[in-house]
């Protein structure tokens, strides 16, 4: 009968976990969670079908907005998308989308495509719309915001007295499979 070697059992073990350990390592970008963000603003300078895609890469978060700026009936009015990052309800870094004008009083719609920032500790977004004070200024105001968190769950380690297995419930059947030393 054969027999394996508790130095063998080792060795697979640790070549699973390398194994492992580089696949874990070549993916960039997870996305972690998707949020709708609702229609802000007002009917002339308005933000609407807002998605926030939040991913997880390299230890860290970000969160990837797209979604239409409509500017109706503000002829040579301004205006941009402001992102607010914060953790622990302090603000951490504000970016902004580029300002686009409408060259008209007609219903103009803009394209947001945003990714500008990362952070390990991002825990909450506000997205805003803001307008531009003065015509030529440089000044922008907010017209109205509304705030989107990542949703992100533990996950837990299951140890048996009989070996350890690696997940739990919550996690797919390849990583529940037992190994046993």
């Amino acid at each position: 009968m054969f027999r394996i070697t508790r130095s063998v059992r080792l060795a697979v073990l640790a070549v699973l976990v390398v194994g492992a350990t580089v696949l874990v390592g070549s993916v960039q970008a997870a996305t972690i969670d998707q949020d709708s963000v609702p229609r802000i603003g007002t009917s002339s300078f308005e933000f609407e079908n807002g998605t926030v895609y939040w991913h997880f890469g390299n230890g860290t978060y970000d969160a990837h907005l797209t979604g239409t700026l409509r500017l109706n009936d503000a002829n040579e009015s301004c205006a941009r998308i402001r992102l607010e990052y914060f953790h622990n309800g302090t603000s951490i870094a504000t970016k902004y989308g580029g300002s686009v004008s409408a060259p008209d009083g007609k219903a103009h719609d803009y394209n947001v495509d945003l990714d500008p920032y990362s952070d390990p500790t991002i825990d909450l977004l506000k997205v805003s719309v803001e307008k531009q004070t003065a015509s030529g200024g440089s000044d922008f105001s907010i017209v109205e915001s509304t705030y989107v968190s990542p949703a992100t769950w533990p996950d837990a380690l299951e140890i048996t007295a009989k070996g350890v297995d690696f997940g739990g419930g919550k996690f797919s059947t390849f990583t529940t499979l037992p190994i046993h030393l």
